[in-house]
């Protein structure tokens, strides 16, 4: 059985680079209650910085 993992796709609009963060299942299980994430996909625009950060998270399944 693979673990699941919760997979951020963190674009900047500084750096103009992405960065892939991985969590394990209990920290995806703690982020799916606090955020509600309905779907496999969530795009969220964070515009708390002087500059928005473009933010995708994905359930993906990871084999250990």
């Amino acid at each position: 059985m693979s673990p699941l993992y919760l997979t951020l796709h963190i674009h900047t609009m500084v750096w103009q680079s992405t960065l892939l963060v991985s969590f394990s299942i209990y920290e995806c299980l703690l982020l799916l209650l606090l955020y509600d994430i309905g779907s496999e996909t969530v795009d969220t625009l964070v515009s708390a910085q002087p500059r928005p950060i473009h933010i995708i998270a994905r359930i993906t399944y990871v084999t250990a």
